[in-house]
């Protein structure tokens, strides 16, 4: 048998991957101020990080109480959220958090502001009065339950409807 010659084929041609240019982190806020200034800071005269973090540019001492108390009550759970990452309280933490529990409540990115504090503040509220159940595992089950619903009217409607289940009252 006459001899046989293996070549050994060429290398491939190794092309770099051409990824895009990583956008520049931009942490300049629309008003010229850092999204990564501590939020104690940003909330000066009658500015709200939450009003900051849904995009509105308006003064907190012209609205209702309702909204004030509403506010207060998307802030402080918000910011509690991001203390238990571990994350430092800046308007950036607080804006990406409120941003990701507006997608697990299933609220749009364009949502209504107003729809969006009324969601948050009525499940917050809920949240509290389910100090009557023990299981971990059913407390997120009904918050869940609870954020689907439409209004913070109907989350009383169906807490309610939960505690008498639950037989709260007896």
């Amino acid at each position: 048998m006459d001899q046989i010659t293996f070549r050994e084929a060429p290398p491939p041609s190794v092309d770099k991957p051409e990824f895009p240019e990583p956008e520049k982190d931009n942490t300049r806020s629309a008003s010229g101020e850092s999204d990564n200034e501590p939020i104690e800071i940003r909330e000066t005269n009658g500015r709200s990080v939450v009003l900051d973090a849904l995009g509105i540019d308006e003064n907190i001492n012209s609205l209702p109480d309702e909204d004030k108390g509403n506010l207060n009550e998307v802030k402080q759970y918000v910011l509690g959220i991001v203390k238990a990452k571990g994350l430092s309280p800046t308007v950036s933490a607080f804006t990406k958090t409120l941003n990701s529990l507006k997608g697990e409540m299933g609220l749009d990115d364009e949502a209504e502001p107003s729809i969006v504090l009324d969601r948050i503040s009525g499940v917050v509220k809920a949240w509290r009065n389910l100090s009557f159940v023990k299981d971990p595992a059913e407390k997120k089950r009904i918050f869940f339950k609870l954020a689907k619903l439409n209004s913070s009217e109907d989350m009383n409607k169906e807490l309610f409807k939960i505690m008498e289940g639950y037989q709260v009252w007896r």
